[in-house]
């Protein structure tokens, strides 16, 4: 519904250079509001623990979230993708 909090969390693949970028988002239906890293909880060198995303429904209708994880000097090389369509009510 209008308002709510949408919370995102995807795995950080900081080590390479990987970051996640949005690709696809109607802002007008959804915004981010607020993005940080978790500590990595497994004390395991190379894990850089979580980002997390946190969107806010703006508007009614439909939109598709959409991020890539691909290093900042080469948008060919991505990682891994995450796709999701919202619906605000």
């Amino acid at each position: 519904k209008k308002g709510d909090k949408l919370n995102l969390e995807l795995k950080d693949y900081g080590d390479g250079g990987y970051t996640w970028e949005i690709v696809t988002l109607d802002e007008n239906v959804l915004s981010l509001t607020e993005k940080f890293d978790t500590e990595p909880s497994s004390g395991f060198m190379g894990d850089f623990g979580n980002d997390i995303w946190v969107f806010t429904a703006e508007e009614t209708g439909s939109t598709t979230l959409e991020l890539e994880c691909s290093r900042s000097w080469d948008q060919s090389d991505v990682c891994e993708t995450f796709t999701i369509t919202v619906e605000v009510q």
